[in-house]
């Protein structure tokens, strides 16, 4: 994990207390260049400290997306300006480690967007498609 990958808000996982945490802060330390990150528990601890965490169907639920009959988890959002325009975000299992991201109106319908490892992807992309936070619901 690469500190340009992370936003203010994204949940990593701290190893040493092996849970997740959220990102509030990020910034390099000129002595010796090392990146320090801030978390809603910790006041800083090197980027070394944290590993991003593995997307999983348990996170997906987590942040509210929904299980087809398929195993594909979708969710929805609807256009801040516009009723019309509902933004929906697929996602289906297609390797061990990855899942396929897609958008579009209904499955059937969906342009593939990427695939995605992490759950900090996961936040980062619904954020770029959305400019709203993903909410994590524990």
């Amino acid at each position: 994990m690469k500190a340009n990958e992370l936003r203010i808000g994204n949940l990593v996982w701290l190893k040493c207390h092996h849970h997740p945490v959220s990102v509030e802060q990020i910034y390099k330390d000129d002595i010796d260049e090392l990146v320090w990150i801030a978390t809603d528990l910790h006041e800083g601890e090197s980027l070394e400290d944290y590993d991003p965490i593995p997307l999983t169907e348990e996170w997906l639920v987590k942040f509210g997306f929904i299980e087809d009959n398929y195993g594909v988890f979708y969710t929805t959002k609807d256009g801040s300006n516009n009723s019309d325009s509902i933004i929906q975000m697929w996602a289906k299992k297609c390797l061990v480690e990855q899942w396929d991201i897609s958008i579009g109106q209904e499955f059937g319908d969906t342009k593939n967007v990427c695939f995605i490892q992490f759950v900090h992807q996961l936040q980062n992309l619904y954020y770029a498609l959305t400019v709203e936070e993903l909410i994590y619901k524990p």
